[in-house]
């Protein structure tokens, strides 16, 4: 018990500013309302409410916000401030249900025409993770077809008036479909967003949960009068880690959902959870998962889990680089480097480095596409030109770099 309690009761990393520190704590009261209360001793008079609500809107957390000041704190917030935080998180409620009852008639649309589908995140998320569809902000609906059902559903979205984000050539979409994991869609008329799914990452993350497996394993949640399938909270827990980490976790909201997601389902089984980590090839993205949700909101582990977070130390390397850009809203001018360091250091396989690198500069993409249009018959001559687009890309970031290092330390000498 008192490995347990050294392993798992330490105080959670802290920010810079107060407004920092105070979304980061109204984040750790929603997941455990019977610790520390520091929420009187952060909210002052002096605080920066504008920069507090612009910071909680960048990680998806003005409902987190609005229900902990509400519940432990109205009588210290400025009631104008409460206000205002009060009607986006009547807003969202009502964005949420809304995009909610889309999430049926899409699923009931594609079972018509004899499309298995499976909703994941948004709407889901929301109820297995928080347990309200109002306290969780989403902005698209995420659904995983099966790969050969990927252009029927396009179709059928289409017809329902979606437009896809990307007009792609027969040869492009293949090639699309080949390489990554999802299509976007864009209904004008109303905003909602649609990403259709038949991979859960794309292939140069390395990331492939076996697709054919999630298939056999689902579970029926209930939503608003309704059941539908999803994944097994083990599964899902993976996903975000995989979701988060490509991202590089760069909102607080997808950690609070790990937090959130663990302290709504206290009975996973970590044993499936570590053994499929490591059949992917990916334990050090969950552990990093898992990392953060620890020390940023500190969240509860199994002893032999969190005995797990200390060995390795690219782990902890990659939490604090998380840490050091979750509230900065200044890019670095090497931003483009850090992302690939980043990425490659998140791989534990040389191999998986290797292929990740392989990918991301030797297979054309969007970009490539847009860069220059080429007719069907010299499309392999894309393998050519990205790497050469890469390359001019990075040399001018790389001498913007220089340039703005060497005009800051002549200011410093001056």
């Amino acid at each position: 018990m008192q490995i347990e309690k050294l392993l798992n009761n330490h105080p959670p990393m802290s920010f810079g500013s107060y407004e920092e520190n105070l979304l980061l704590f109204c984040a750790q009261k929603f997941i455990n309302s019977d610790g520390a209360d520091q929420g009187k001793l952060l909210i002052r008079e002096t605080i920066d409410w504008a920069y507090l609500i612009r910071a909680s809107h960048r990680h998806g957390l003005l409902p987190i916000l609005y229900k902990v000041l509400k519940t432990n704190y109205s009588k210290k917030v400025p009631e104008e401030i409460l206000d205002q935080i009060k009607d986006h998180f009547r807003n969202n409620a009502l964005r949420n249900l809304f995009l909610t009852g889309e999430l049926f008639n899409i699923l009931d649309f594609f079972e018509t025409n004899q499309i298995p589908a499976i909703s994941f995140k948004g709407p889901v998320l929301a109820t297995l993770a928080y347990g309200d569809l109002a306290l969780r902000e989403f902005d698209d609906l995420d659904i995983l077809v099966r790969k050969r059902d990927v252009l029927k559903a396009k179709t059928l979205l289409i017809s329902k008036g979606y437009q896809p984000a990307l007009n792609l050539s027969n040869i492009q979409e293949v090639t699309y479909l080949r390489s990554d994991c999802e299509f976007y869609f864009n209904r004008k008329t109303d905003g909602v967003q649609i990403e259709i799914h038949w991979e859960i990452a794309p292939k140069c993350f390395s990331f492939q949960m076996d697709t054919k497996i999630l298939w056999n394993r689902l579970k029926p949640v209930p939503i608003a009068g309704h059941e539908i399938l999803t994944f097994l909270p083990e599964d899902l827990l993976l996903i975000l880690c995989g979701h988060g980490s490509k991202h590089r976790w760069e909102q607080l909201k997808w950690i609070l959902d790990i937090a959130a997601l663990l302290n709504m389902h206290k009975d996973m089984n970590w044993d499936r959870v570590i053994k499929q980590s490591r059949q992917l090839r990916c334990e050090r993205i969950l552990l990093l998962g898992l990392f953060l949700v620890k020390d940023l909101l500190g969240a509860y582990l199994p002893v032999d889990v969190s005995k797990k977070l200390g060995r390795d130390p690219a782990i902890k390397w990659l939490a604090t680089k998380v840490r050091d850009h979750l509230f900065c809203e200044v890019k670095s001018s090497l931003e483009l480097f850090e992302t690939h360091l980043f990425y490659i250091k998140m791989r534990e396989k040389m191999g998986d480095k290797i292929r990740y690198f392989l990918h991301r500069y030797f297979t054309p993409n969007i970009e490539d596409w847009k860069f220059l249009r080429l007719p069907n018959s010299l499309f392999p001559l894309y393998f050519l030109i990205r790497p050469i687009r890469l390359a001019t890309i990075y040399s001018i970031e790389l001498l913007r770099y220089i340039i703005n290092s060497v005009h800051r330390q002549k200011c410093l000498n001056i």
